[in-house]
Formats: structure tokens, sequence, C-alpha cells
């Protein structure tokens, strides 16, 4: 998610994540894309290296889309992590980043805490396993408590 001069790092499996292990919010705001492609999308954040009980994946649905609905609740069932948040939109709803800011309230009427970081992926994109491992060595530790959007990925074509 975080690429440095085109590289990314890749933890060596001698990493060890430690209770100190940060939570982090995996948003993927959607609207109206393809179903295919969306899915794609969860299967990789879902995907992580990171530890499972350190981070969630919410799909943040601006379009309202039982389909979309429905496809995420077929996927929980084997995805405890997996969540989806579809908001009522009001005149000023702000598109992209009303979605986000909304998702950010959701949050906080999950069981737990609000994660420390957000990561934010597109729809359309498909992040490296570990992604989550490898930008937060990146991040400065006045950034923790704070949302923090990550770059990079990979973009389906």
């Amino acid at each position: 998610m975080l690429a440095l001069g085109g590289r990314t790092h890749k933890p060596s499996t001698g990493d060890k994540q430690t209770k100190d292990t940060p939570n982090i919010d995996i948003f993927i705001p959607c609207c109206g894309e393809a179903l295919g492609v969306i899915k794609t999308t969860i299967e990789g954040a879902c995907a992580s290296e990171y530890p499972p009980d350190k981070f969630r994946v919410i799909v943040l649905d601006d379009g309202r889309s039982k389909e979309l609905a429905d496809l995420v609740s077929n996927m929980r069932a084997t995805r405890t992590n997996l969540f989806y948040h579809s908001r009522q939109k009001t005149k000023n709803h702000h598109y992209k980043a009303g979605n986000l800011n909304d998702g950010i309230a959701w949050v906080k009427t999950l069981s737990g805490q609000p994660a420390p970081l957000i990561a934010v992926l597109d729809a359309d994109m498909i992040p490296e396993p570990h992604c989550e491992s490898s930008m937060l060595p990146l991040l400065p530790l006045r950034l923790f408590g704070s949302g923090v959007e990550t770059l990079g990925g990979r973009r389906k074509r």
C-alpha cells in the first residue's frame, strides 16, 4: 500500500507481530462498481498476512446495493473480520469523503474500539498480503490515533 521509490518492504518471515501491533480498519469505499471487482478487492484485503485479530475489512457502500450487501454477507461466513455498511445519503452527502466520514463514525458502533489506523483502498485495488506490515515501520509514531490513507497496491486492469 505504501510505495517509496517504486518498491515496497516485505517483512521477513522472522518478523514477529506482538501484542503491541496496532489494529487497522481497512475501508473499501464503493458506489456502483462491478461486484466482481469489489469481490476481488475484498478477497485481497482479507488475505492479509497481518494478524487476523488485528484488522477489520469494512465495505462502505454508497450505492446501497442489495447485491453487494448479500455478497459481503456470504463472504462473512468465512471471514469474521469482514463488515458491510451503507449510509443514508443526505442532500449534502459529500460523495467519497462523506462515505469515509460516515464509516469512521460507524466503526464506533462495532464491538471493540475503533482502530487507531485506517487504510483506505479504492474498490478496484488489490493489496499485497504484506502491505499493512510493510507500512507500519514507515509511519511516525505521532500518527497513531489518527486516520491514515495509504497509497499503492495493485490496480486491476
